[in-house]
This record gives C-alpha cells, sequence and structure tokens, in this order.
C-alpha cells in the first residue's frame, strides 16, 4: 500500500513540474522589458548611462517636484533619497543601447525608472560647452509586447559664472545697476583684470578699464561663454547702487574653478556650487533662489535739510528793526515834548 501511495505521488509530481516551470517561465518573460536606448553620441566610443529602479511612490514624488527638467537637480534627489543605480549601460558607436529591465518587484508591485547620462560629451566647437541627454522617468505601466523605446533629448551645457546682487537685512530685494570688474592675481599677486571675452584677454589696468559687467533687475551679474583653467578668480564691486555703499565683501568675491569626482568641470562662487546653463538658459530653481547672493548695505547718513532762500523784501511792522530803534524814540521823544509844551503855552494865556 506504501509502495502504490508513494509511487501515485511521484507520479503526480511528475506531472506537476513540467507545468510550474512552464508557468514560472512564462512570468518571467511577461516580466522583462526590452529597452531600446537611442541616444546620437558625439563620439566613437560612445557613452554611458546609469540606471535607477524607483518605487511608485518615488516616481510620483519626482514629477510632482520637476526634477525630471534639469539633470543636476535629477542627480541632487537621487542622492537625497539614498537611490543608488542598479546597472550601467553603453550606448556605442551605434547609437543604441539595448538592454532588458523587470516591469514588476519580488511583490508583483509595478517598477519605475530613471535612466541619466553619465558625462557629458563635449563639443567640438568649444571646449566649454557640452552636450547632455535629459533625465528619462519611465513608466512600465503601458509597455506593449514588453518593447520599450526611448530617444533621448541632448541639451547644450554651458559653463556660466554668475551670483545676485542684493541688499543686506531683513527686506532683501534684487538690487539693479550694480557694477563689477573680474581680475585673478599674478605670481607676483597683482590684478590681471579680465579686458575682453572673445578672445579673452587679461591685462594689468586700473578697474575703471576692465570690462564692465553690471547687474540686471534680477540683481543678476553674470559671465557666460568664458572658458577658464582651474584656478581661482575674483569679482570686485568697482560702483553699487544709489543709496548703497560697498562692502569689503563684495570687493573680493571668490570664484574657484575645479575638476569634480566625476571628472566633470566645477564653479564655485563665495563656496557654492554653480549650477550649468541648459539650452542657454539657467535652470529656474536657480533663478527662484536667486542664489549664491552677494548683499550691498543701504547708506545710514541723514542727507542734509536744503536750504530756502525768499526774494522777497522783509516785512516793517510797529516795532522797529535792529539799528533803527535810538532814532525812532528819539524823535517821538522830541514831538511828545512839543505838544506838551505848546500845551502849558496855551494853559497861560488863558488865565
Amino acid at each position: 500500500m506504501k509502495r502504490i501511495i508513494l509511487w501515485l505521488g511521484a507520479l503526480l509530481l511528475t506531472l506537476t513540474l513540467p507545468s510550474a516551470v512552464v508557468q514560472a517561465t512564462g512570468l518571467e518573460e511577461l516580466n522583462d522589458v526590452t529597452v531600446h536606448l537611442k541616444h546620437q553620441s558625439l563620439t566613437e566610443a560612445g557613452t554611458t548611462f546609469s540606471v535607477y529602479g524607483l518605487t511608485s511612490d518615488q516616481y510620483e514624488e519626482a514629477l510632482k517636484k520637476n526634477v525630471e527638467k534639469s539633470v543636476d537637480s535629477t542627480k541632487q534627489w537621487l542622492s537625497e533619497k539614498g537611490i543608488v543605480k542598479d546597472r550601467e549601460v553603453w550606448v556605442s558607436s551605434s547609437n543604441e543601447a539595448i538592454f532588458n529591465v523587470s516591469k514588476y518587484d519580488l511583490n508583483h508591485v509595478l517598477k519605475y525608472y530613471v535612466i541619466l547620462q553619465n558625462q557629458p560629451e563635449l563639443s567640438s566647437n568649444s571646449t566649454d560647452i557640452t552636450y547632455e541627454a535629459m533625465p528619462s522617468f519611465i513608466s512600465l505601466d503601458n509597455v506593449v509586447n514588453g518593447e520599450l523605446l526611448i530617444e533621448t533629448k541632448p541639451i547644450n551645457v554651458e559653463t556660466s559664472i554668475y551670483f545676485f546682487k542684493y541688499s543686506a537685512g531683513t527686506m532683501q530685494r534684487p538690487l539693479e545697476g550694480a557694477e563689477f570688474a573680474f581680475y585673478r592675481l599674478t605670481s607676483t599677486n597683482k590684478k590681471e583684470y579680465l579686458t575682453q571675452i572673445n578672445p579673452v584677454k587679461w591685462e594689468e589696468v586700473n578697474s575703471s578699464k576692465a570690462l564692465k559687467l553690471t547687474s540686471n533687475k534680477l540683481g543678476l551679474v553674470e559671465i557666460s561663454n568664458l572658458s577658464l583653467p582651474q584656478g581661482t578668480y575674483y569679482f570686485e564691486e568697482t560702483k553699487a547702487p544709489t543709496g548703497f555703499s560697498i562692502t569689503e565683501n563684495a570687493k573680493k568675491v571668490p570664484v574657484v574653478v575645479s575638476e569634480s569626482v566625476a571628472k566633470e568641470k566645477q564653479v564655485t562662487v563665495n563656496q557654492e556650487t554653480l549650477n550649468k546653463k541648459q539650452a542657454g538658459q539657467l535652470p529656474k530653481n536657480v533663478l527662484d533662489n536667486a542664489s549664491p547672493k552677494v548683499f550691498n548695505n543701504p547708506v545710514s547718513e541723514k542727507p542734509s535739510e536744503p536750504v530756502t532762500i525768499s526774494n522777497e523784501p522783509p516785512r516793517k511792522g510797529f516795532l522797529p528793526q535792529t539799528g533803527e530803534s535810538l532814532v525812532t524814540f528819539t524823535s517821538l521823544g522830541l514831538i511828545m515834548m512839543i505838544v506838551a509844551f505848546g500845551l502849558m503855552k496855551r494853559r497861560k494865556e488863558n488865565e
């Protein structure tokens, strides 16, 4: 009897195992999505992209915060969330990478992804302009037949040096019309001012002959299309807006050009890392936050009150003015004496 039961159990296991394998294989095939990532690479060596897995909540949060509109903001958001990359893919000279991603996690919950280019590609026309693909945030819920095509949107990324001029105090506001010069120090600690950009020219001249940089209505002071080697440079305020004074900090605003861990050019102003311009524009979050800032103090001296000079002749009243009192009272006394003498004489005649 026991042998019959064991034989029947083995038979049932043999019959059901192929079915289970088929179902698992079918689920795995259904779970895999083949991604065709097309990117127009500027180099023969191609370029690499990183793939990050997201939850539904993370995907919705990213779109709500508009982080997908900027490479820098996406990288910062991923870092803040502690999201690490799942894998790297390489776009070859054929301008395409083909790879698989999972549509569901182990709990059969839909997965989301973001794809980021690892390294911007240098423009062939400028050493300071690169091209970089915008972030691709992916939802797999509408994928048909397990195939997904992604075409990148490269934009030019331009190094720009900037800051915002603001009034100091509790009621901060942008200041228009502040003037600055840009300089570097020589080996003998002398100032070399930037006098022109195209081509770049540095000269040991007075700051009044340097290239003038003026803050606009947003308080923005900016230098674009300037290729700078690694080193330290300075903005120097030469003229404050009306009603404000130049602070000591504004006379020497440090600009440091260095290389980041990712081998990209990095620029800081007042120790704050700058964002790059994308498609010729500063990112919206930079304009909204107006950072970094350089301040001016309002002038505290109270202006002197104006003196009004009247052309009208002075009015004369009953009382004489100084210098006329002696003559006036003497004449009045004589008249009174004459009147009194006349009255006395008339009285005697009547007697």
